[in-house]
Order: C-alpha cells, then structure tokens, then sequence
C-alpha cells in the first residue's frame, strides 16, 4: 500500500534578491476529503481541522470557491471553502517533501527506440509472470533485438521479438537492460488494449516511456507513461 502525497510549490517575495520558492507536502486523501466538504459526508481524517462558520444542511451543491493560506514552513495548510454562503476552514499539517528523481525524460538522450503493433505487445503483457516484482526490457542492436523478460515463483518468462516481423521501426545505440516494477508497468495495459501501435524509448539513465497511439471518431489520441527503473545512476 502507498500512501500518496501531494508537493505544493509558494513562491514568495524576500527582498531586492527575488523569489524564493517553498516546497511543501500534504497528504493527498487528506487533502480530498476538504476539497469534496460539500459533496460528501464529513471528514474524519487524523490531523484535520474543520469547522462551519455558518449555514444549514441541505443541497449544498454549486460553485465552489476556494481561498488557501500559508505563512511558511512549519505552519498549516489553510484551504477556505466557500459555497451559497456557508464557509468551512480546513486545516491540514505540512511536511517537508523528500528528495524526489528527477522525471524529465528529455534530459538524457535516448538510446533505444521502437514502434510495435499493440497487439504483439498485448500478447507479451499476458505472458507476464505475475508472482513477478519486475519486468526486463531489453534492446540490443543485434538479436534478440527486443526482449521482456520476468522472473517469478512459477519460473521465467520471456518473449523476444524481430526486427523485420514484429517491429516497424528500430533504433538501438547500445545494448542494454532495465527492470521496472512489474505493478507499475501493468497500469498502461488499458491505454494498451486500446491502442493501435505503441512507442518505447529508453533513454540513457533507464527511463521508459510508453507512447500509445488511440484512434478515435474524430482523430488520434495519443497516451504517455513515463516509469522510473529500478536504480537509477546520480549522474550520467
């Protein structure tokens, strides 16, 4: 079980210096259960403070506005709920957030590249161990070009495709292989099992990115994941 969190970003101003920027942390379901106060039943989540300033009960449904307040690290995060006049102040304890990687894709160069019917891919996607933690994938500019590789209670598994048969197109500057967490890389399967084609890149620090081209009525819509490997080098 993860628990999620939200990162806020202040900016405030000092002095003649400039702006400073503030980073701090909220509980994300914390934080949803004061953003829906007029949908839902009161929240009783831990370390929230919350309060009717005025009103009835009833339908309070309608526009919404919302006023936030925060004086600096170490204070609380103050969210005012405003609707047809009744006011309701939550207060939610902040955190200071933990280092975080670095997810922009662009800032290393991609080494491996590949277009693929979404249908050779779904296949693989079926095939996967799932008393698995991780997934391998692999690229090489020799055979086998494309491999996804997992390892589980059951034994191993892995699917290895072609260059002229299952891939339309193919780029691949040095061999290579990284493991995902097998959980995360099962989120994209219903963008897949939508999807007519699909597009990966790995770019030189491990990063994968799952394009996934989607024909619809009017046009095609295209679906991007970006997942982190296993270990990540702090400098390349």
């Amino acid at each position: 079980m993860y628990a999620l969190s939200f990162l806020l970003h202040f900016r405030t101003i000092q002095n003649e210096e400039g702006e400073e920027t503030v980073h701090v942390v909220l509980p994300l379901d914390v934080l949803l259960d004061c953003l829906m106060l007029f949908y839902g039943p009161a929240s009783t989540a831990a370390g929230v403070t919350t309060g009717a300033l005025t009103g009835s009960s009833g339908d309070l449904r309608g526009a919404t506005t919302a006023h936030i307040a925060f004086n600096g690290l170490g204070t609380d995060f103050e969210l005012m709920l405003e609707e047809r006049g009744i006011i309701s102040v939550c207060r939610m304890a902040t955190f200071e957030p933990e280092p975080t990687t670095d997810l922009d894709f662009a800032s290393s160069p991609v080494t491996q590249q590949l277009i693929i019917r979404s249908e050779w891919l779904r296949d693989a996607f079926n095939e996967l161990d799932p008393t698995s933690e991780t997934v391998g994938i692999s690229m090489s500019p020799s055979r086998p070009y494309f491999r996804i590789s997992t390892t589980g209670d059951t034994g191993s598994t892995e699917m290895t495709y072609s260059k002229d048969e299952h891939l339309d197109s193919f780029f691949c500057s040095e061999e290579h292989e990284n493991w995902y967490k097998l959980a995360q890389i099962q989120r994209c399967k219903h963008a897949l099992s939508l999807s007519d084609k699909t597009k990966i890149r790995v770019n030189q620090r491990g990063f994968v990115s799952f394009q996934f081209m989607i024909p619809t009525d009017a046009d095609v819509s295209f679906v991007n994941f970006l997942f982190a490997p296993q270990s990540v080098p702090d400098e390349l």
